[in-house]
């Protein structure tokens, strides 16, 4: 019976006694395989396709597809009026007056709408109300909530154990519902959104579980943006550095310092809010963070996160990240893009998405002692580093592995293995082991030994090799004689470059004596501070009498060094032998023996000339300096009360 009615797509009531008993029409009839149209009877597919496929009779209403969404199916049910009879016509013109709909179009919405048994269609193409049925809203409403909850699709969502279902998600659940179809992802994607759009419209209970796909984001630096829709573009740490930077220092005197991304997410999580051009700082969320803040930081920390979780985005993210910890940022993004919006595009998803994973990892740490976790991931990056180290060092091992096994078959083929770069990679990977044989393996050097590897350059070529070394050498002497050192970096060009190579290269005895000789820089930071040092005795040897300043004009360089020095001193940074060389030398570590030197020179200025306007030339160089700098402390406030006191008494404003 079931091939006949494959095979024979419909057949006339009156072939019934010739072809199939009533009996058997009425129980076909009875189990919705067929339908009667008119004085016709067709098979009904989308039931019948089940049938064949899994031998079951699926409920009533139970596999239908929403193809349209829910406002334009509820724009045309409103337009039936009870017991009148449309045409297809009709109803183009009631809907479009403009004509500027496609007729193809509202034949779907019918379509969508005799699903859901809102409306029915007779024989002669006629559209109208079931008679039980008020063509207004609540009626839809309450119609259609019973339909989808009776659909397959619905029952499998609210079987489903995800925690959060995604659109994708729903696709694929709507997908193996239809299986017997061959539509593909794409549209079973545009089947789930419009799907989702119908459960968030009839508020049904599943709508807690199910993502609802975002149409986009607004630019700019909108405060008030809606909680349901907000992501937060910065990751914790930015948030917390800016707030406690912001409770300290005000919102408005150094608005132009904060990104105005970082603004937006404070203002979507509450802290901060808008006032026509003015953004200030919520008053009880100022007071409370600032409580906290005097508290302890872990304290300080949970608020944040207790404001992050008011956004719906948020919390989304640190459920899923609750239910599956390992979850990485892209597989965040791929698995539930509604996040996001269409906005987000493909290549920025990921980034975004670690975004909101990384507040998902705090807000959680925040619900547990912040100190373990530190610890925990203090060993878990660690771990990671070490576990790279591996991982670098297995591959580098597998690299050398597969060289040396080329060169075998090199030395298998030709019977030697001294080859140079000029054969190619090989070549110059054969040359480079003869550098690095201090760091190979006793096993590695076994294997190079095996294949006659040439340890030793030829006479040619080491003589060349020393020819070049030596004119090098010759030049960097030259230097040395001529400037009193030989501290040159790669930026000062080649001969720059050969000293920094030497610093890596392995040399003979003689070479290194050589070098020793011209007080070559093994360690460049150690021979600048030596070459500092001179200089600084040589300026005590002709400047005795002269203190130097942190921007001093005539010794600029000189002068950054000693402050530096000074500066390193202060914070216990300065190396013992370092400053035993400095203590026996006049070296000013206590700044305001020089400022009092300097301020009782302008004093004697005054005394004699009678007012302070000191008169150019080199002998004044030093103290006009010193007194500009005076200056720009007493404007900027940063000059204590007492210099002030003594400045002003010898007219200085």
């Amino acid at each position: 019976m079931t091939a006949y009615l494959v095979c024979l797509p419909f057949f006339h009531e009156n072939e019934i006694p010739e072809i199939i008993s009533e009996k058997i029409i009425q129980s076909l009839s009875d189990r919705r395989l067929i339908v009667k149209s008119g004085q016709v009877y067709k098979p009904y597919w989308d039931v019948f396709r089940e049938y064949l496929l899994r031998g079951n009779i699926i409920p009533l209403t139970a596999n239908h597809i929403l193809r349209l969404s829910y406002n334009v199916c509820l724009k045309i049910f409103l337009l039936f009026e009870p017991g009148k009879r449309y045409l297809l016509d009709t109803l183009y013109k009631k809907m479009d007056k403009e004509g500027k709909s496609r007729s193809s179009h509202l034949v779907n919405i019918l379509i969508d709408l005799q699903k859901m048994d809102l409306i029915q269609k007779d024989d002669d193409g006629n559209y109208f109300l079931p008679s039980n049925i008020k063509a207004d809203e609540s009626s839809f409403i309450a119609i259609s909530k019973e339909r989808i909850k009776e659909s397959k699709v619905y029952s499998e969502l609210l079987k489903s154990t995800e925690s959060i279902l995604s659109t994708k998600k729903v696709a694929e659940i709507y997908k193996n519902c239809f299986d017997y179809t061959s539509t593909n992802d794409q549209t079973w994607y545009g089947y789930a959104t419009t799907l989702i759009q119908w459960i968030y419209f009839l508020e049904l209970d599943i709508k807690d579980k199910i993502l609802k796909l975002e149409r986009g984001r607004k630019g700019g630096m909108d405060l008030g943006k809606s909680k349901d829709t907000a992501i937060i573009f910065n990751n914790p740490e930015n948030i917390i550095k800016i707030l406690k930077d912001i409770l300290v220092n005000g919102i408005m005197q150094n608005i132009k310092e904060y990104p105005p991304a970082i603004l937006r997410d404070l203002g979507v999580m509450g802290f901060l809010g808008k006032k026509g051009a003015n953004i200030f700082f919520v008053e009880d969320k100022r007071k409370l963070l600032q409580s906290l803040l005097l508290q302890t930081e872990i304290e300080f920390k949970k608020e944040i996160a207790r404001s992050a979780l008011q956004l719906n985005k948020i919390k989304t993210v640190t459920e899923i990240y609750r239910a599956s910890p390992n979850i990485k940022a892209k597989e965040l993004y791929n698995d539930y893009q509604d996040l996001f919006g269409k906005s987000v595009q493909e290549s920025s998803g990921p980034t975004y998405a670690s975004k909101l994973k990384s507040w998902a990892e705090f807000i959680l740490n925040s619900e547990k002692d912040f100190i373990k976790n530190i610890i925990a991931r203090h060993y878990k990056q660690q771990n990671k580093i070490k576990a790279t180290l591996e991982k670098s060092l297995k591959k580098s091992v597998s690299t050398w592995e597969k060289n040396y096994q080329k060169l075998l078959r090199y030395y298998n083929k030709y019977g030697h293995s001294n080859i140079n770069s000029r054969y190619g990679p090989l070549g110059t990977w054969a040359v480079a082991q003869r550098r690095f044989e201090n760091t190979l393996t006793q096993e590695q050097i076994s294997k190079l030994n095996d294949v006659d590897y040439n340890w030793v350059l030829t006479d040619k070529k080491k003589r060349n090799y020393d020819a070049a070394w030596e004119s090098q050498y010759q030049n960097l002497k030259k230097y040395f004689e001529k400037n009193g050192h030989s501290n040159l970096q790669a930026r000062d060009g080649t001969l720059g470059t050969w000293i920094v190579a030497q610093r890596k290269k392995t040399l003979t005895e003689e070479q290194k004596e050589k070098l020793n000789a011209i007080e070559f820089p093994w360690d460049p930071r150690m021979k600048e501070w030596e070459i500092n040092f001179k200089k600084w005795l040589d300026y005590v040897a002709k400047h005795a009498n002269r203190p130097i300043l942190a921007q001093d004009k005539l010794f600029p360089q000189l002068g950054r060094w000693v402050d530096k020095q000074r500066k390193k001193k202060r914070a216990n940074k300065l190396e013992n032998k370092r400053y035993l060389k400095l203590k026996d030398t006049p070296f000013p570590f206590n700044p305001i023996k020089l400022w009092i030197e300097s301020y009782n020179e302008l004093k004697a200025f005054k005394e004699l000339n009678g007012n302070i306007q000191l008169p150019s030339g080199k002998q004044y160089d030093q103290l006009r300096g010193w007194l500009s700098q005076q200056r720009n402390r007493i404007k900027n406030g940063i000059l204590s009360i007492d210099k002030i006191k003594l400045l002003a008494a010898i007219g200085v404003k």
